[in-house]
């Protein structure tokens, strides 16, 4: 059943020795109005296509909720106005998102974009492990600094629940809307994002990206993966950090196609739902992590069930961030293919939140992969330059040596919000400034084989 939200509402690679495919090097694509940004495009769009999906979000129950573009920027705008109605006047506060997934959140980053506020997604409490997610969130917000802070009803009755008063969520008051032809078009260099990474080994820290980082990086995206109008995303990658919030939520609406979001949740705990949606939604593009495949691999699943899904137009699995495994896919491809999924429609890829998001990729040609079983994450973006480097001594190696990735070029940020834990984030080589990435991996061919962490 779908209900609408509507109702209410280069030859060589740098530091390789070897020659590059040249059918392995993407083009850079264009955004539709050259050198737009997310502003512009989401005003066109409400304006020239006000009845289409730009998002659908699947609950718990198997029900749809559908988000138009008009939709999308009249809720967008509204929040806008109230956002900017709680700014000071001498600096811009950020602010703090904590939603559930589904459209409230797309709809409140789209509204901090609008209202060139930094947004800064993340995750709620955990319902079974309260203490531990307010933890986190207690670390983020000290980190931040004075910020807005905007929630939907459930969660802020949880925070209210945990005696958590200093995440309390901001009273907005009532404003007129943000009027999106007179709205100010934000700078390059403004900040778009504040991604907090996980804070598992260490305090969380908030990577920044500038509109100028977001832009390049999401045409990076469209030039590997080939996006275009024809496209149909499905995304069930926590909406909260780079791989789903920009690839599944940002590049979507940059790039005109519709895109069906997943709980992660949901994924978890019924890994076919992934597979399903797809058939249902007709994708033509998602993916995951390594871990993702395995997951639907080792479901004891029918021949019945496998024949009831329909994977022919799924042309483009991406597999990245974590090492991508030869038998994984292989093992797959195997499972699914009576459903029509192709093994080729694999596209290894690496990336990471300080470089906004991708930074290699390519489709798999089914065969490479070195003795411990991992597959090459493709070829750097053609206008950055990835080196590998001994992390003990700051050199580059040689190729097919392993070494630490460093990396240069318009996606890499500029570092976190805290000046402070950026320090030891940059390494120099040849006179230039590398962003170390603290990832291992090394060159074979030209392609990145990532093979673990520092």
């Amino acid at each position: 059943m779908q209900r609408a939200v509507e109702r209410t509402q280069s030859g060589r690679s740098a530091g390789s020795g070897g020659e590059l495919r040249a059918d392995r090097r993407p083009s850079r694509a264009r955004a539709p109005d050259r050198g737009a940004g997310l502003v512009e495009v989401l005003a066109e769009r409400a304006a020239t296509s006000p009845g289409a999906t730009a998002y659908e979000f699947v609950d718990a129950d198997g029900e749809i909720e559908a988000l138009s573009y008009g939709v999308l920027a009249e809720r967008a705008s509204a929040l806008a106005g109230s956002i900017l109605a709680q700014q000071d006047q001498e600096r811009v506060r950020p602010a703090l998102l904590l939603y559930p997934p589904g459209l409230e959140y797309v709809i409140a980053v789209h509204a901090c974009l609008l209202a060139g506020v930094p947004a800064v997604p993340a995750y709620p409490p955990e319902p079974w492990r309260p203490d531990a997610g307010l933890g986190r969130l207690s670390r983020i917000a000290d980190d931040l600094g004075p910020a807005i802070v905007l929630a939907d009803e459930l969660v802020s009755s949880g925070l209210e629940m945990l005696g958590a008063s200093h995440l309390r969520p901001t009273a907005l008051a009532e404003a007129p809307p943000l009027d999106l032809d007179a709205a100010a078009r934000p700078d390059p260099d403004d900040v778009a994002l504040v991604q907090y990474t996980s804070g598992s080994t260490s305090a969380p820290r908030g990577v920044v990206v500038r509109h100028r980082n977001l832009e390049h990086n999401m045409g990076a995206i469209a030039a590997y993966f080939g996006l275009d109008a024809q496209t149909r995303g499905l995304i069930w990658l926590p909406p909260y950090h780079d791989m789903g919030l920009i690839g599944g939520i940002l590049t979507p609406l940059y790039f005109g196609f519709p895109v069906r979001l997943l709980s992660p949740l949901d994924f978890l705990k019924r890994p076919l739902s992934w597979l399903h949606q797809i058939s249902d939604f007709r994708a033509t593009i998602s993916g995951g992590p390594n871990f993702a495949y395995d997951l639907c691999v080792r479901r004891r699943v029918s021949e019945e069930e496998v024949a009831q899904l329909d994977l022919s137009g799924w042309r483009l699995a991406f597999n990245g961030a974590e090492p991508v495994r030869r038998r994984t896919m292989e093992a797959f491809a195997a499972k699914f293919a009576p459903a029509g999924f192709r093994r080729s429609s694999f596209f290894p890829c690496y990336g990471l939140a300080e470089a906004t998001l991708i930074v290699s990729g390519a489709h798999w040609d089914g065969e490479a992969a070195d003795e411990e079983g991992r597959v090459a994450c493709g070829l750097p973006l053609p206008d950055q330059e990835l080196r590998v480097v001994d992390p003990a001594t700051g050199r580059p190696v040689a190729d097919d040596t392993e070494g630490e990735l460093w990396l240069s070029g318009p996606s890499v940020t500029d570092g976190y919000w805290s000046a402070a834990a950026s320090e030891e984030l940059f390494g120099e080589l040849e006179g230039r400034r590398f962003l170390r990435t603290g990832d291992l991996g090394y060159l074979r061919d030209g392609e990145l084989v990532l093979s673990g962490r520092v």
